[in-house]
């Protein structure tokens, strides 16, 4: 056995709070403490010698790119391309401000009920080791046995939003 990719445990922490009247903020922080991944880009970019730390020198004078090759074709040590896969990542944030009702009420009179705007975003940051892009993707999705297994995947997107609310 070389890995497992069941974390040991999972967490989320979500928080809003309400500050001077009209302002929202709100956050979801997840961590996943433990479990494995398979990058299988790290062995990808080896066979291609583009791996970052490809040329790095152990101390046995071989560079850790080779050693990792021949590793993996003697079939004695896949290990090299298990890797931890625990992570914090913050993924959504949020600020939104309420017109006060009595402005609204002057200028709109009864038409507008509600007026709201703000900013949001996902994925924002990633706190993990994880030597490739996320840590959470998986090419074959979050089942037992065939989760946990990279192969050039795209990366959770990192997206921001402007929101605007108009009741009537």
């Amino acid at each position: 056995v070389l890995g497992n990719t069941a974390p040991d445990w999972e967490m989320s922490w979500n928080n809003s709070v309400t500050f001077l009247k009209n302002f929202t903020f709100s956050m979801l922080w997840h961590w996943k403490k433990g479990g494995n991944n398979v990058n299988l880009t790290g062995l990808l970019t080896d066979f291609g010698g583009t791996s970052y730390n490809y040329d790095k020198v152990l101390p046995d004078g071989n560079r850790l790119g080779d050693t990792r090759i021949a590793a993996f074709f003697s079939g004695q040590n896949a290990n090299y391309f298990v890797e931890d896969s625990e992570y914090i990542k913050l993924r959504e944030i949020s600020l939104y401000y309420s017109v006060p009702k009595s402005v609204l009420s002057s200028v709109f009179k009864d038409a507008i009920t509600k007026v709201r705007f703000g900013v949001s975003g996902n994925n924002l940051i990633l706190i993990s080791d994880y030597s490739s892009y996320d840590p959470e993707v998986s090419n074959f999705g979050s089942g037992g046995v065939i989760g946990g297994v990279e192969v050039t995947p795209f990366p959770s997107s990192k997206r921001m939003f402007f929101h605007l609310e108009v009741g009537f």
